[in-house]
C-alpha cells in the first residue's frame, strides 16, 4: 500500500499549483519530516563520501554512514545522504575528513553494496534525524532488516575510541 510523503495545504480560492513551481506560496507542503518531535534521531558514523558535482566539485557533496553495532563489533552501513547542506557545512565537512580518507574501507566496516568514491576512518558522529527507516537491499544495517532514512540535520561529534 503506497502511502502520501506529504499533505498540500493551501487557500480555498487560490487554484493548487505544484508546490516547487509556486511564485505566490499559496500552496505549501507539508512533511512530517518538517515537524519538531515527529521521527527519531540516530547517532551515525561518516565512513564514505561522494564527490560533489556542479557547485559542489570541490567537496564531498553526500555521505555514507553507518550504526555501530557492538555485538558484532563492526560499522554497518544504513543510508547515503546528500541533501540540506549549506556551501559552508560542505566545505566544513571536507576540511574534517579529507584528512581520515583511506584507500578502502576498515575491515570492521560491513560495506554491502555501497560504493562511496572515497572511504574514511570511522572516526566523525552526526546525529541524523530520521523519517522513516524503511527495507533496504543495498545497506547493511540490522543485516537487512532496517535500511535507507530519510534526513535532515545533523551535529558533528567525534568518536572516543572506534
Amino acid at each position: 500500500m503506497s502511502r502520501p510523503d506529504a499533505v498540500s495545504i493551501g487557500s480555498r480560492s487560490a487554484l493548487y499549483t505544484i508546490p516547487y513551481l509556486q511564485t505566490d506560496f499559496s500552496w505549501r507542503q507539508l512533511k512530517k519530516d518538517y515537524l519538531a518531535g515527529v521521527g527519531d534521531s540516530l547517532d551515525l558514523v561518516v565512513v564514505g563520501g561522494y564527490y560533489g558535482k556542479g557547485k559542489r566539485t570541490n567537496v564531498y557533496g553526500a555521505f555514507l554512514l553507518a550504526c555501530y553495532d557492538a555485538d558484532s563489533e563492526e560499522y554497518q552501513t544504513i543510508c547515503k545522504i546528500g541533501t540540506g547542506f549549506s556551501e559552508e557545512a560542505l566545505a566544513s565537512h571536507y576540511a574534517t575528513l579529507q584528512p581520515l580518507e583511506t584507500d578502502k574501507a576498515r575491515g570492521d566496516v560491513k560495506i554491502g553494496g555501497a560504493k562511496p568514491d572515497v572511504w574514511f576512518e570511522p572516526k566523525v558522529v552526526w546525529e541524523v534525524l530520521t523519517a522513516d527507516l524503511s527495507l533496504s537491499p543495498v545497506y547493511t544495517a540490522a543485516q537487512g532488516l532496517v535500511g535507507a532514512i530519510c534526513v535532515f540535520q545533523f551535529i558533528s561529534d567525534s568518536l572516543s575510541k572506534h
